[in-house]
């Protein structure tokens, strides 16, 4: 009778070790289990702050850029205002050298025609002929100086022009814009591409 209480008591006792030792195990898993979710979670802190860093990064980034086009931008705007200023100033001072040549031309053979002129209708002596043509000589040599220093002026004029062009032009190309779209033409000219230090970079 004892050895049938005892071999109906086993078979529960055994079930219930069954069941302890799966609790053991269940216990080891979830501690396992714990420390995983907690380097999960330092992980994922890590990767939160790195994300919020490149997102401060990206915001310096678009901000820099932003300051950088407007920069551009204003640069743009400065140099069309310069480049315009200059041509109208080359233009106005070309005009201006143009009329005075034109005019000195003018006078120039207005005085020959008068000069012919009188000595055609009066009976000059020889030495006096000659001493007229000495002084015309004199002043033809005169008007040429003046020719030739109004020529100078007019290159050095288009020369600075073209420098200031080529400076700007430089300086924008440096900025990225592309030379193709600044679209400045340089005045024609018999002046070299050489620097004549006319223009500071």
């Amino acid at each position: 009778m004892m050895r049938d209480d005892n071999n109906e008591l086993k078979k529960p006792l055994e079930d219930l070790r069954r069941e302890r030792d799966r609790l053991r195990t269940l216990l080891k898993q979830y501690e396992k289990h714990k420390m995983s979710l907690q380097n999960y979670k330092s992980k994922y802190q890590v990767l939160r702050d790195k994300i919020e860093r490149l997102q401060r990064d990206s915001q310096e980034l678009n901000d820099k850029l932003a300051k950088l086009e407007s920069e551009k931008k204003d640069l743009e705007d400065k140099f069309d205002k310069i480049a315009e200023e200059v041509k109208r100033h080359a233009d106005t001072h070309n005009h201006l050298l143009k009329q005075r040549l034109d005019s000195c031309i003018e006078k120039l053979e207005e005085k020959k025609g008068q000069l012919h002129q009188v000595i055609q209708q009066s009976s000059l002596e020889p030495t006096v002929v000659d001493q007229l043509n000495e002084r015309v000589r004199n002043s033809l040599e005169s008007k040429n100086s003046i020719l030739k220093n109004l020529k100078y002026s007019i290159h050095h004029a288009t020369k600075a022009y073209n420098d200031a062009i080529r400076v700007y032009e430089a300086k924008l190309v440096e900025f990225g814009i592309p030379a193709e779209e600044l679209g400045f033409q340089p005045l024609e000219t018999v002046t070299s591409t050489m620097p004549a230090g006319l223009v500071s970079s």
